[in-house]
């Protein structure tokens, strides 16, 4: 078959294609540039719906960038060659996803009967061919899954990793949840990747209880793992290391992300045991970490009402206790060492740590912060200097006593 952009022409005693034509003078050849094989066709979306445009997504996954320009998409009537006049950018990150709709590639997938989409490097080398029959499959994405299987999926995540979900439950599910009326899919979704869901996406996921509801407010409560925020419209009874389902709407809450659910669209499995905070430095308290229980261990620099500040010297974590948690704050002065559990939390551009009960703080000499460097004037070294001057007068008296005695 012809391959664009090329010629067939002799050289000396065998045939070859060169990408020089030469009409009317001696023919001429290149060596034909070799291309990486690790891009695969990730998700194709035939039938969306009105309001929304059809893609054919790619992936690689491999572990170099790759430059997708001159590299073609063509369906069984159209080719699209990739380029950089038609997209901001053509190149594709190790593990990353390009997403080339309809609108700038001019191919329109089939929504009923047979469809091919090939996928061919510059040198018209067929990399990745696709072959699938969207009809009955409106809103749903054909999207590759492990090895060489594809699966349709009601859960259409565009230019991020595939979910898998059957369209079919989706109608029941929402319901359930008390989502907007005519929600088509809700896809359940990873505890990790609920950051990487749109805001408003209708998702179902599940964890373990960190913080049980009633501690930080009767409506809101806190999965462990990844962490997310629950915030329930209504009563919902769980404990502390409850393995539980929710399904609800993606939301923020002062530029927290969270799930608000129904108490009927939340749901325990079974119970266990209460789950360990995740161990980070002061510094660590951030967009990374919001929603995660995690433990730290520093230095107080400052203190002032149910707030302080704790440092080792990795930068500063802001420490807050809430009132409703019933926590008394204990007496903490610059300078002293404390270990501290509690959720990373996000208040409009505030990251701070939220203790949920008494245990969660430990005041006083707390092993492994020994070497953590002070703030301020040292109360260590002034402790050891007055100790110092104590001895040497309780010692010059000695001497005194001694002389007078003999």
């Amino acid at each position: 078959p012809a391959k664009d952009g090329y010629s067939f022409a002799r050289n000396n005693s065998s045939w070859e294609w060169t990408e020089v034509a030469t009409p009317g003078a001696q023919n001429s050849f290149v060596t034909v540039e070799s291309y990486l094989g690790t891009v695969r066709i990730s998700e194709v979306w035939p039938n969306p719906d009105a309001d929304s445009d059809e893609f054919i997504e790619l992936f690689n996954y491999g572990s170099d960038s790759m430059n997708l320009a001159d590299w073609v998409i063509a369906d069984s009537v159209k080719k699209y060659r990739i380029s950089e006049d038609d997209l901001f950018e053509t190149e594709i990150e190790p593990g990353a996803y390009f997403v080339l709709y309809r609108e700038v590639s001019g191919i329109a997938l089939n929504n009923s009967g047979a469809e091919k989409v090939r996928l061919l490097n510059p040198a018209g080398e067929s990399v990745a061919t696709l072959t699938f029959d969207a009809k009955g499959r409106q809103q749903q994405s054909y999207a590759w899954e492990v090895d060489t299987l594809y699966r349709w999926t009601g859960s259409v995540t565009t230019g991020a990793k595939n979910i898998f979900v059957a369209a079919a439950d989706a109608t029941e599910t929402a319901a359930k949840a008390g989502l907007p009326a005519g929600t088509a899919f809700v896809p359940k979704v990873e505890l990790v990747d609920v950051r990487r869901m749109p805001l408003g996406s209708a998702i179902s996921t599940e964890g373990v209880i960190s913080v049980p509801p009633g501690i930080f407010g009767d409506n809101v409560f806190y999965l462990h793992g990844s962490g997310i925020r629950i915030s329930v419209d209504g009563v919902f009874a769980a404990k502390l290391g409850d393995r539980i389902t929710v399904t609800g709407e993606l939301d923020s809450y002062h530029n927290e992300f969270q799930i608000k659910i129904l108490p009927s669209a939340a749901a325990v499995t079974n119970s266990g045991d209460a789950p360990e905070a995740h161990a980070i430095e002061t510094g660590e308290v951030g967009e990374a970490t919001e929603g995660v229980l995690v433990k730290v261990a520093g230095i107080v620099t400052s203190s002032a009402g149910e707030t302080f500040y704790v440092d080792d010297g990795s930068g500063v974590a802001r420490i807050l206790i809430l009132e409703q948690t019933g926590i008394q704050k204990p007496t903490l002065r610059k300078g002293t060492e404390v270990r501290v559990t509690g959720i990373v939390t996000q208040f409009n551009d505030v990251y701070r740590i939220l203790p949920r009960y008494d245990s969660d703080l430990t005041v006083g000499e707390v092993g492994g912060v020994s070497d953590l460097p002070r703030t301020g004037a040292d109360i260590w070294f002034l402790a050891a200097m007055l100790w110092f001057f104590v001895s040497e007068f309780a010692l010059s008296k000695r001497k005194v006593y001694n002389h007078f005695n003999n």
